[in-house]
């Protein structure tokens, strides 16, 4: 059996199949799709949500299917008569059989080729149907020849909608599947997730194995980064992105900054360019609230700035208590709330967690003079 990748070039982005995959996953999950309808489904979730990219990779592989196909034939027919047992994506055997000339290896020189690791991938056993043996041998007088393709092929090869799924080798047994994480969660799973969250810069508190509400929200901000649904359970979704190593880029490209993203809702430690450290935050509504006898909008400022005053405990001001409040731009300031709603939903301050604060106000957070970049 042969299992042919479409060209490099002509391929998606493994980022752009994974997230996709995941999302139909999930739609089949929430619509109860099963048996029969999952291939039309997954087909058509994938032409709809790529954008058109996936509908012209299942093009090029078709092309190459052809190619390919060609190739075979060509190759089979300077050995014996029998036709191979062979899968290709929709490409009719006789009409393959009529293009393209191919140059053959001999059996040894296959044999050889699959012997050493380094090109096991780019070498492929053409066998006759009758003569096909399960432990993936080659029989005696078969033709073979080499497809150069990427090192996919080691072990079981699954393409992309539209492509072929075979195995050729010996299989490689499936990732089990993470398990769905959420507040109260527990164990070697939660502290994996912890890890994985830590590595990637997002601030969870500690790593200590007991999913509470400082690893809920390092998973909003994976989520908010991600675009996801903003709801603080790592189920497969979201670990897909976790897996992936999903982190947002920094907007500034020298010195210490301190960057509060309001699309996303995050704020970024940033040295040089690097983000350093991603916390999950909450900034201004942009609903108007009724104070001191007048009407304002809840906004946080766009801009540079920079901090010009702190304060180290809780501090009261005219709107409720914030605590350890860093000012950037007037009464605005980043501070310590117990209460940071996934969304848009303060007066215009940049929430995070009594807990985040503790660390901001750290060696490497924010000091007076701290710029802070606000877009």
């Amino acid at each position: 059996m042969v299992s042919n990748p479409i060209p490099d070039d002509k391929e998606m982005t493994r980022e752009l199949h994974d997230a996709t995959l995941a999302d139909a996953l999930e739609a089949l999950t929430n619509e109860q799709i099963t048996g029969k309808d999952v291939t039309p489904f997954l087909l058509g979730y994938f032409h709809e949500h790529t954008h058109g990219v996936s509908p012209q990779a299942s093009i090029a592989l078709v092309l190459n299917n052809a190619a390919i196909a060609a190739e075979i034939a060509v190759a089979r027919a300077a050995g014996t008569n029998s036709r191979p047992t062979i899968c290709l994506c929709g490409i009719d055997w006789l009409t393959a059989t009529r293009r393209a000339r191919v140059a053959t290896r001999t059996t040894e020189q296959t044999q050889q080729a699959r012997n050493d690791k380094g090109t096991y991938h780019a070498c492929v056993g053409v066998k006759p149907v009758q003569t096909v043996q399960a432990d993936h041998s080659m029989g005696p007088g078969e033709t073979v020849m080499q497809i150069n393709r990427r090192d996919m092929l080691m072990g079981a090869a699954a393409a992309t909608a539209g492509s072929l799924t075979i195995l050729t080798g010996a299989a490689t047994a499936p990732a089990a599947p993470h398990p769905t994480l959420r507040v109260r969660s527990d164990g070697s799973q939660v502290l994996a997730l912890q890890q994985r969250l830590a590595a990637l810069g997002y601030w969870l508190g500690g790593v200590d194995g007991q999913f509470g509400d400082l690893t809920r929200q390092a998973v909003v901000a994976i989520q908010k980064v991600a675009s996801l649904s903003r709801d603080g359970i790592c189920g497969p979704l979201t670990w897909s992105r976790v897996d992936a190593g999903i982190r947002p880029q920094a907007r500034s490209a020298t010195g210490h900054v301190v960057e509060i993203r309001k699309t996303t809702q995050t704020l970024l430690v940033v040295d040089s360019g690097v983000v350093k450290g991603i916390y999950n935050t909450c900034t201004g509504s942009d609903q108007r609230y009724y104070h001191d006898e007048a009407w304002h909008v809840a906004v946080t400022p766009s801009g540079s700035f920079a901090v010009f005053r702190r304060e180290n405990t809780w501090h009261n001001s005219p709107l409720g208590s914030l605590y350890r409040p860093q000012y950037f731009s007037g009464g605005i300031a980043v501070h310590g709330y117990t209460s940071v709603p996934s969304t848009p939903a303060s007066h215009g301050c940049c929430r995070v967690s009594p807990r985040a604060m503790d660390d901001l106000c750290g060696i490497g957070g924010m000091q007076v003079g701290t710029c802070v970049l606000v877009y």
